[in-house]
């Protein structure tokens, strides 16, 4: 499993950064890719659609925003997110707002001040969990006035991360333990 942004086992990180640097991105300009990431994205966001917002939560019952954003990329792509907006605003490589694809990592700053994240699907709409409306798609311009979009960032993918993922999420709760301190 990739890891982003992580300081541990730094070598083991660089090797996987070496490695996916070397193969061909699935989601900086292939088409097929591109439509393969926004499709597993939107089946993904369907699986969670009207989930309650919960600060924390990472279950189907409540979610918070940076745990529905790491889950998706690590059940769809196997790649680990950093915990926080903060760290996730400065992971992978910074891309233009007007040149989104599927799959990029959308930062914004709340107008009450904290950061929120989300994941662009495509056609100018993004997968996030809102406060109102629970997890939910919303167009990025929208967000005007009420977010201000203050980073979008690229986590290549190697075709090995989108081909060996599981292209569909589980759907019940996952045995064991909760998630813990994300």
């Amino acid at each position: 499993m990739k890891h982003i942004g992580s300081s541990a086992g730094a070598g083991l990180g660089l090797l996987a950064v070496l490695v996916a640097s070397c193969a061909t991105t699935v989601n900086s300009t292939s088409t097929t890719g591109s439509a393969i990431i926004e499709s597993r994205l939107r089946t993904a966001e369907a699986e969670w659609h009207g989930t309650r917002y919960l600060p924390g939560g990472t279950y189907h019952d409540g979610i918070g925003p940076v745990s529905f954003v790491r889950i998706l990329y690590e059940e769809l792509f196997n790649v680990v997110l950093p915990r926080t907006p903060s760290t996730i605003a400065h992971a992978g490589k910074a891309v233009a707002h007007d040149s989104l694809l599927p799959g990029d990592l959308l930062v914004f700053r709340m107008s009450s001040g904290p950061f929120h994240v989300g994941v662009y699907l495509g056609q100018g709409e993004f997968a996030h969990v809102s406060i109102e409306k629970g997890v939910t798609i919303d167009q990025v311009a929208a967000t005007d006035g009420l977010a201000a979009l203050v980073a979008a960032r690229r986590i290549l993918l190697s075709p090995l991360n989108v081909a060996d993922a599981d292209p569909t999420p589980p759907r019940s709760k996952p045995s064991g333990r909760p998630r813990t301190g994300w």
